[in-house]
């Protein structure tokens, strides 16, 4: 048996990489209006802004969100945090892979007033030249939030290299959609994997305590229920999910379902999650 060594959890930790194909700037262009739409429909954008609120709300608290402080935020999507984080900072670097979220993203800060920001568009971590772009040690606070772009230990290293600080990362112990277990029921006769929860923040916090990096981990809890319309992108959603396909075989497959399950009452989506808010000092700082 092996030791829980770093070597260990690194190895551990790099298992859980996320395939590459969730890493292409075609795939989250492509995503990118259904993000936003998804953020304002109904309840879901009070449940959003209540979630930016608590995670600004807590970097404050924990004196990592102030006047004099640069921070970036790593796969920043469509920059809600970004805006949100600008209000104190002085200023707010957003990075992502897709073009078309950024595009959201410069809109969003517009409309909320907020100028202290910039964006960069990058594929991170592998295609990025930390130095060529005058990243190194140039940030106070190196933010992640449920992104490909963190996953794996090349990642942390060049987080590493970029903060002359703290980094922080929010990710999901667990969550669940009473929708997508549904139709994992009626679709495919079983019950939706439970998959291994935590397992990613378990090996992060590991590798960061045999680093010496003195992390700090809090944890928050999301429930939500929205009725649920029948589009075409919450379509390819649960046929990707349930099916893992998105072709049209799939698609009309979950559309038939959804109606049956429409014609017997309410299309009703129970979310349920719990977040890992992880802090730790850079190692060196």
């Amino acid at each position: 048996m092996e030791n829980p060594n770093l070597d260990y959890f690194l190895r551990r930790w790099a298992e859980r990489k996320k395939p590459a194909a969730l890493s292409g700037r075609e795939l989250w262009n492509k995503k990118s209006d259904s993000w936003v739409r998804n953020f304002d429909r109904p309840n879901g954008e009070s449940k959003n802004r209540r979630r930016l609120a608590s995670v600004a709300a807590h970097l404050r608290q924990w004196g990592q969100l102030r006047p004099i402080h640069r921070v970036v935020d790593i796969g920043c999507g469509p920059g809600f945090y970004v805006t949100e984080f600008a209000r104190t900072a002085g200023h707010v670097l957003g990075v992502d892979i897709s073009d078309r979220m950024l595009d959201y993203a410069q809109a969003h800060a517009r409309q909320e007033g907020v100028e202290n920001v910039s964006w960069q568009i990058a594929d991170f971590p592998g295609q990025v030249d930390i130095a060529a772009l005058g990243w190194e040690k140039s940030f106070d606070l190196v933010f992640t939030s449920t992104t490909p772009a963190f996953a794996g230990p090349e990642a942390l290293r060049q987080v590493h290299r970029m903060s002359r600080g703290y980094c922080f990362h929010t990710g999901w112990i667990s969550r669940s959609n009473s929708l997508i277990s549904e139709l994992t029921r009626r679709l495919r006769g079983e019950a939706p994997e439970a998959g291994e929860p935590g397992e990613s923040t378990y090996a992060l916090f590991n590798i960061l305590w045999l680093m010496g990096c003195q992390p700090a981990i809090n944890y928050y809890r999301e429930e939500s229920e929205d009725l649920v319309a029948v589009t075409p992108e919450r379509v390819e959603y649960y046929a990707e999910r349930v099916l893992g396909a998105s072709d049209a075989e799939a698609g009309a497959a979950v559309r038939k379902e959804l109606g049956k399950m429409a014609a017997e009452g309410d299309l009703r989506e129970r979310l349920e999650a719990v977040f890992a808010w992880t802090l730790w000092r850079t190692p060196g700082e």
